[in-house]
């Protein structure tokens, strides 16, 4: 069976609404012809598949069926040659071995005494502005950030050429014309490419590889047998800068709108960070650790992890407490509680499984779970809404009666919120 076709317009197809908006035109040709369709990019027919099923069968790709040098090379190829996302079987496999050596949980942890300093000032920066382009904000930090770990001791000077180099480089990947004529981006690019490339082939064979950058990271795989050599660590480095820089920035730009549209989703996170455990936290940077022991709630500072953690323990229930609600809300609670552990005892009595131990075991959502805790977090539940209930009903006679104390209240919340 063929794909169905979307031709797009004469010549171009659907190059300028993708480069424009490749989400909005991707949903839209999805929604007429379905999740596999063909169009056309850049002078190429591109066949299309929006299924999550087919998206992790092609990047999975566990037979070495589909090139990603392939799929990639009309668009980034010209000026991202032979970086990682550009080769394929053997030859992705050796070179993503050595470039693994500098992705240690050690370099990173190097690498965050780095940025995080530079993320910090930009967060205390953007804190004053009134508004603010996040997308330009954060393109902005991201190359700060790349200058930091990619650059040797870049000159200030040079600064804004390096900046324009790279941009120059991503944008000859969308380029509508796709041969390297004067004043097109597919030229500009190119042009791009080739200072990059001396540039930190030139760097690599002088950079002190006692620093803890990623491009002296880089550098040490030329000390190795079958090592790369300074012009693929400077191949492999503008291609990381694609990664590090354009995708990243898209990614956090994503991330931080969604999570400023999802009020629900953004709750939950807090609740997180508030139950942070200090004590399984491994990674981040000295001053980052510092910093999360050192967090402020209201005009307490707590140094000790313990107290840090009690306090946003209190914190968390406080928030939980806040969200209880109605007595609507804690009966649909209790009535979803009983709903799940009656379908997983029925699930479990229907086929009977034994566990470890030898106990009855059942499934929720996929996991399995001894049938023992799911009966007895049922009758805790139906145990604390019997308190919940009597604690109601105390507090509405003092209400009534006219005393003026909320100790009753102040209970059902408490029960209302360990039921949630």
């Amino acid at each position: 069976m063929k794909a169905p076709v979307s031709k797009g317009l004469p010549f171009i197809g659907h190059s300028i609404e993708f480069k424009n908006d490749a989400l909005a035109l991707t949903n839209r040709l999805r929604e007429k012809h379905g999740d596999v369709l063909e169009i056309s990019i850049l002078n190429e027919r591109v066949t299309m598949f929006s299924s999550p099923s087919a998206t992790k069968q092609i990047f999975l790709d566990p037979e070495d069926n589909f090139s990603s040098k392939h799929g990639w090379e009309f668009s980034i190829g010209p000026t991202f040659e032979n970086g990682l996302m550009l080769r394929d079987f053997d030859d992705h496999k050796y070179h993503r071995g050595l470039l693994q050596e500098s992705f240690r949980r050690d370099a990173l942890e190097n690498y965050l005494e780095i940025i995080q300093p530079k993320i910090d000032q930009w967060i205390e920066k953007i804190k004053k502005e009134e508004s603010f382009n996040l997308h330009e904000n954060i393109n902005q930090l991201m190359f700060d950030i790349a200058v930091e770990l990619f650059f040797d001791e870049v000159d200030e000077t040079r600064l804004v050429e390096l900046n324009k180099l790279f941009t120059d480089s991503i944008e000859s990947a969308t380029s509508v014309v796709r041969m390297p004529l004067p004043f097109t981006n597919l030229r500009k690019g190119l042009k791009a490419r080739k200072e990059l490339l001396e540039y930190f082939e030139s760097k690599a064979k002088n950079i002190d590889t006692e620093r803890k950058t990623l491009f002296s990271e880089l550098v040490k795989t030329n000390d190795q047998e079958g090592g790369l050599s300074y012009f693929e660590i400077a191949e492999h480095m503008i291609f990381l800068l694609l990664a590090a820089h354009d995708t990243t920035t898209s990614t956090l730009t994503s991330s931080i709108h969604y999570l400023s549209t999802d009020n629900q989703f953004f709750k939950e996170l807090a609740d997180e960070v508030y139950t942070f455990n200090l004590e399984d936290f491994r990674g981040g940077t000295t001053a980052l650790k510092a910093a999360r022991a050192d967090l402020k709630l209201g005009k307490d500072t707590f140094k000790d992890h313990r107290a840090w953690k009690r306090a946003n323990l209190d914190r968390y229930k406080q928030n939980m407490d806040a969200r209880v609600g109605s007595r609507d809300q804690v009966d649909a609670m209790v009535g979803k509680i009983v709903q799940i552990a009656n379908e997983a005892v029925k699930t479990g009595m229907e086929t009977v499984k034994m566990g470890k131990y030898e106990r009855m075991v059942t499934t929720i959502e996929g996991n399995e779970v001894e049938m023992e805790a799911v009966t007895n977090a049922m009758g805790r539940a139906l145990v604390l809404y019997a308190e919940y209930i009597r604690y109601e009903n105390q507090a509405e006679k003092e209400k009534k009666q006219g005393y003026g104390s909320d100790y009753y209240s102040k209970q059902t919340k408490d029960v209302a919120g360990s039921l949630k």
